[in-house]
């Protein structure tokens, strides 16, 4: 029985730093670390995916000693957020958008008049879904497994971070930075017919001043900003699209260790 044990060892050594590498993924990504996933599934999932990859892959050489198996571990999840914080960012360019808009349109006042609602308006939350159902339509979620497989074979199990941590952080700043560039350029559109929405009002209150604009502005500027979002929709829909493909595209490029 102490033979089958030390033979197997290796084996779970190796599926525990790989599951270690997937939970780290899917802490990173909103909809698979939050409460709309059930925990035990969630493990599951987890599990299933590390078994599968771990299977076909050689468990030599592997850390050895309680040390070296805790910084592998370390290593693992870190590599793992980090691939799905390159997608994750590229997400969040969709929310950064719903808030600027939801702000200019007027729906986002409860934050501003209480912040303790922490309310980022209802467009934040939208365009978050919007941009999950567009990653899926793009097969984001076989680019990720495939990006997961990749990162296994340029960065083994135990060895994710011999290189230093250093390239990890400087591609996660450099997609950081990013996020408000995406959600400005594809924001553009409905924020440029809002700012000139805004001016005629200011316009229009310098020369009637006796007009009570205060009442009509968030009717105007919710009217012209849904207005301008239906017109301008497909092109929005296209461009968050290829913001999400580049995203994708930086994340398997990581992954192959590039």
């Amino acid at each position: 029985m102490s033979g089958v044990l030390q033979a197997m060892e290796p084996r779970l050594v190796l599926f525990g730093l790989v599951l270690t590498r997937i939970s780290g993924l899917f802490l990173a990504l909103p909809m698979l670390s939050g409460e709309i996933v059930p925990l035990r599934l969630r493990a599951a999932a987890a599990a299933a995916i590390a078994f599968v990859l771990s299977m076909p892959m050689s468990t030599a050489p592997l850390p050895q000693g309680p040390a070296a198996l805790g910084a592998a571990a370390v290593g693992e999840l870190l590599v793992g957020v980090a691939l799905g914080l390159l997608v994750r960012l590229a997400l969040g360019a969709a929310e950064a958008m719903g808030s600027l808009l939801s702000m200019q349109m007027g729906l986002g006042f409860s934050g501003v008049v209480d912040p303790l609602t922490q309310s980022e308006g209802p467009l934040a939350a939208l365009f978050a879904l919007a941009a999950w159902a567009l990653l899926l339509a793009l097969n984001g979620h076989h680019e990720l497994l495939r990006g997961v497989n990749d990162s296994l074979r340029a960065l083994p199990p135990g060895a994710a971070l011999r290189g230093g941590a250093e390239p990890l952080l400087l591609r996660l700043v450099e997609s950081g930075g990013q996020i408000f560039a995406a959600a400005l350029r594809i924001a553009t559109p409905v924020a440029a017919a809002l700012l000139g929405t805004n001016v005629a009002m200011a316009l229009l209150a310098r020369v009637a001043p006796k007009v009570n604009l205060l009442m009509l502005s968030f009717l105007i500027a919710a009217g012209m900003g849904l207005l301008a979002l239906a017109i301008s929709g497909p092109s929005m829909a296209r461009a968050m699209s290829d913001h999400l493909l580049t995203a994708l595209g930086r994340m398997r490029a990581f992954a192959l260790g590039r």
